[in-house]
C-alpha cells in the first residue's frame, strides 16, 4: 500500500463528509494523533481501521485505499 497515493484520497474524503479529523477519528476508535500520521504517511491504519473508515467515509476501502 502506497502511503502518499491514498492519503490524499482520505484527506478529500474527511473533508467532503464535512466532519473534522478530530472527529472522525472519534468515530473510528482512533486518536487524533494517529489519524495525523496516517494522513501524513507517518503510520499505516490496520485492516480494521481501514473498514471502519470506509464505512464512516461511505467508500470502499479500495476508493480510499487503493489495492
Amino acid at each position: 500500500m502506497a502511503k502518499a497515493k491514498y492519503n490524499g484520497r482520505l484527506k478529500a474524503a474527511i473533508s467532503d463528509k464535512g466532519i473534522s479529523q478530530e472527529t472522525c477519528a472519534s468515530k473510528v476508535g482512533i486518536t487524533g494523533s494517529l489519524l495525523s500520521q496516517i494522513l501524513y504517511g507517518r503510520a499505516l491504519p490496520t485492516a480494521e481501521t481501514r473498514e471502519r473508515l470506509a464505512k464512516l467515509l461511505g467508500k470502499t476501502e479500495k476508493e480510499l485505499f487503493g489495492g
